[in-house]
């Protein structure tokens, strides 16, 4: 039992420097001696193991819970959630407070899945229970990077880290943590501006969160450190054994675009890749596709993923669809309320975001020539001490757009100049009918004041340009409904296309004929209002018109219905459809339909398939429906 006992040290050892290659042979080895053989278990085959080894339950929980970790790793959190499960049940018939490894995969899992107040919880516990000192480093260091993502003070618990640290042998598990503090220390200075300071960290070997960190922030092109990233520096990344999510923050930095990096990702991952392409993209359009930042937003569900987002990951998402927004007006309002349901997240403020948000608030009000709120905001960014700072270039570009003299440094200027282009585009005098592309806004005679619709102005513009356009791409365009469905979708192309006749004096006859959407006649007497190359490159992406889309809908919440009909709403356990359709009075198309939101939403999660489908209620007091039963 001793050679046991002292193969499972090395196989945590292994595991906890990220050796997988030497721990996966040690540690099936050892679920052979405890005979638990190979592939996964449950609570059974774990209590027969105990029985047929004469291994203290302690040994095989241990054995079955360094799988689970390598599991998690290799395969991801839902396969390691299921052994967790059967080892949780396990452990607790033979000591409901639990072991120390127990605990702390609990809150692993728990913080890969975003959760970090219960990872929080999972850390504390495995605290209490750790006797190894590196169990005790672990478990103190999660336990700090929990407070940092939720917002909480941190400071007691980033002294102890660092002081524990010191009693340590070098070795890539200690360099692993001291990268991740570092790189925490880092975060908590670049949160206050001092960019400076931020860069005057010592390089460290290898890839880890403090190189990477202060790479991404140097890439970051509002203060006066920047500078591009060189091959030199990007190759230190490469390998990226020690280093967590490695390869993805290495495309980041660099701006490539991978399959594996389409799936689902944390939003903590996305946002740090999100915020740095917006702003390399606002750096030079012509170099850095819109393609690249749109792409992103598939991987955003402002009203799902709230929840999982650290502090940081708000600021970093809100600013970067703020900056997005900007660019276009019609859809700016719908797309402020989704990013105000963030922020129930913030409970730290953070003074360069801020400073930067306001930055963006005062370019929407010159935009739309309110200049007096300007002047408010302009004298709040004022009250900032950080409005003062040297390094940061969001005062001094307020000042050039004040001024129109510019005087920015020489790698902003392409940005200045967009800039400008968008907030001071100019209006083309008395034409027949203006269409403002950049409000998605269309005024003119026939109209009593002018007409805000994105359909309308997206119709005119591909009219404009084709004259002929098939009825599925025109759909797409204005509509943004991906596959052409004739039945549903020919009544809004009539529709659109009975708003258009309406501009008269136009000289444009609109049209069917042949699957075909035909615009005759003399478009001279039109005016397009452009807003430059932000607002034409960004009017043409799908995905960003998904986006839009996606968070372009009011919530129509149970607030304010009457008992009676909030329990039509509810059910408790697993139910059919059937039984909902029946619950709710509604035909089997409306209820379809209504589920589907719902589980798109994550409100309901759906088990099984087809007939057999089964829905439970996720949590009663975030029900959105598109349409109330």
């Amino acid at each position: 039992m001793l050679e046991i006992v002292q193969k499972l040290e090395r196989a945590w050892e292994l595991r906890i420097n990220r050796d997988l290659e030497e721990c996966l042979p040690l540690c099936a080895d050892l679920k052979r001696e405890v005979q638990l053989g190979a592939g996964d278990f449950d609570r059974a085959k774990l209590d027969e193991a105990v029985l047929l080894s004469g291994a203290p339950w302690k040994v095989v929980a241990d054995v079955a819970l360094l799988w689970t970790s390598i599991v998690r790793t290799l395969q991801g959190v839902s396969p390691a959630a299921r052994l967790i499960e059967e080892i949780d049940r396990f452990v607790w018939n033979h000591d409901p407070s639990g072991i120390f490894a127990l605990h702390f995969e609990k809150g692993n899992l728990a913080y890969d899945k975003g959760d970090y107040g219960l990872a929080l919880e999972g850390f504390l516990a495995a605290s209490s229970q750790a006797a190894a000192p590196w169990e005790k480093l672990c478990s103190r260091a999660d336990t700090l990077f929990c407070l940092n993502n939720l917002g909480l003070p941190q400071e007691s618990a980033l002294r102890d880290v660092e002081n524990y640290l010191t009693t340590f042998t070098p070795s890539p598990a200690t360099h692993l943590i001291h990268g991740q503090v570092e790189g925490l220390k880092m975060r908590l200075l670049f949160r206050e501006g001092k960019i400076s300071q931020t860069l005057s960290f010592p390089r460290q070997c290898g890839a880890n969160q403090a190189n990477f960190f202060q790479l991404w922030v140097r890439s970051l092109p509002y203060h006066s450190h920047y500078r591009p990233l060189s091959r030199e520096e990007l190759d230190a990344f490469q390998q990226a054994r020690y280093f967590t999510n490695g390869k993805y923050r290495v495309r980041s930095l660099t701006g490539i675009i991978h399959p594996d990096d389409l799936t689902a990702v944390r939003p903590t991952e996305m946002a740090d890749r999100l915020y740095l392409w917006v702003w390399k993209w606002l750096l030079n359009p012509e170099a850095f596709s819109i393609q690249k930042v749109t792409s992103q937003l598939k991987n955003i569900n402002l009203l799902q993923d709230a929840h999982r987002m650290t502090v940081e990951d708000v600021y970093l998402i809100s600013n970067s669809l703020l900056w997005l927004a900007l660019f276009d007006p019609a859809h700016e309002n719908r797309l402020l309320e989704g990013v105000k349901e963030l922020e129930p997240q913030i409970r730290s403020h953070y003074p360069i975001f801020e400073l930067e948000s306001l930055l963006i608030h005062y370019c929407r009000s010159i935009r739309d020539g309110y200049q007096e709120q300007a002047d408010d905001i302009l004298t709040e960014m004022e009250s900032y001490p950080l409005s003062r700072s040297r390094e940061l270039y969001f005062c001094p570009l307020v000042k050039a757009l004040r001024n129109n003299k510019g005087g920015l440094t020489d790698h902003l200027s392409l940005f200045y100049k967009h800039l400008r282009l968008a907030l001071f585009q100019k209006r083309v005098t008395k034409p027949a009918v203006t269409v403002d592309l950049t409000k998605c806004q269309v005024s003119g005679p026939g109209l009593k004041k002018p007409i805000l619709s994105r359909p309308m102005a997206v119709a005119l513009e591909l009219l404009r340009a084709r004259e002929s356009v098939p009825l599925e791409e025109f759909c797409h365009a204005c509509f943004g409904f991906s596959q052409f469905d004739s039945v549903n979708h020919m009544p809004r192309i009539y529709n659109l296309l009975a708003r258009l006749k309406m501009l008269k004096k136009s000289a444009i006859t609109f049209r069917v004929k042949n699957g075909l959407v035909l615009a005759e006649g003399d478009w001279g007497r039109f005016a397009f209002v452009r807003g430059g190359a932000f607002s034409k490159q960004l009017a043409g992406q799908p995905e960003w018109a998904q986006f839009v889309m996606n968070h372009n809908r009011k919530p129509v919440t149970t607030e304010g219905l009457s008992p009676a009909k909030k329990s039509r709403l509810h059910w408790e356990g697993s139910i059919g459809r059937a039984e909902i359709e029946a619950l709710w009075g509604r035909p089997r198309s409306s209820t379809n339909r209504i589920l589907s939101e719902l589980v798109k939403r994550g409100v309901v999660v759906r088990s099984g398939k087809t007939r057999h489908a089964r829905y439970h209620i996720k949590n009663f007091s975030e029900i959105v429906l598109k349409e109330l039963p």
